[in-house]
């Protein structure tokens, strides 16, 4: 089957509005992120997402000892508390990344959810933290380190 250039013009006047519409679509904010939606099956309303010009402090993590550089970061508040996500790479190995972390999240009672491969989270009263650690092919910072955290609010 060929199309002529007419009829692919077409086509194209009829897809290209529905695709912007989608792109831009008022129940997304600045970047990109919506506006409200569901978390832990609870629905929630969310502001719009902060980028992180440097590493934040949070409560009962403290900041990996090693040789890191912050790459990046974002915080997004919901109604239900705030969530940070961090961005690192590190001099040290997977392995001591790792470890340190572990260390740091018994040390400090959290309840271990996930101990698995790259992946270690912990529970604390309201909060939740994610470390992800993975390799780079970068050799002076071999390692990437993710932290996802939530402080919940206690309005449940």
């Amino acid at each position: 089957m060929r199309f002529s250039g007419r009829r692919c013009l077409s086509m194209l006047a009829i897809v290209l509005p529905i695709g912007i519409s989608w792109i831009y679509s008022p129940a997304l904010s600045q970047n990109n992120q919506r506006q409200g939606g569901t978390m832990w099956g609870r629905t929630v309303k969310t502001q719009p997402e902060v980028k992180l010009r440097e590493p934040m402090e949070l409560a009962d993590l403290p900041r990996f000892s090693g040789h890191s550089l912050f790459m990046g970061g974002h915080l997004r508040t919901t109604d239900s508390g705030e969530a940070v996500e961090m961005a690192f790479r590190v001099k040290e190995s997977v392995d001591q990344v790792r470890d340190w972390y572990g260390n740091v999240l018994r040390m400090g009672q959290w309840k271990i959810v996930t101990d698995k491969g790259d992946l270690l989270s912990g529970k604390k009263n309201d909060n939740t933290c994610t470390v992800t650690v993975n390799p780079s092919k970068n050799k002076e910072y071999p390692t990437v380190l993710q932290i996802s955290y939530f402080t919940g609010n206690n309005k449940n």
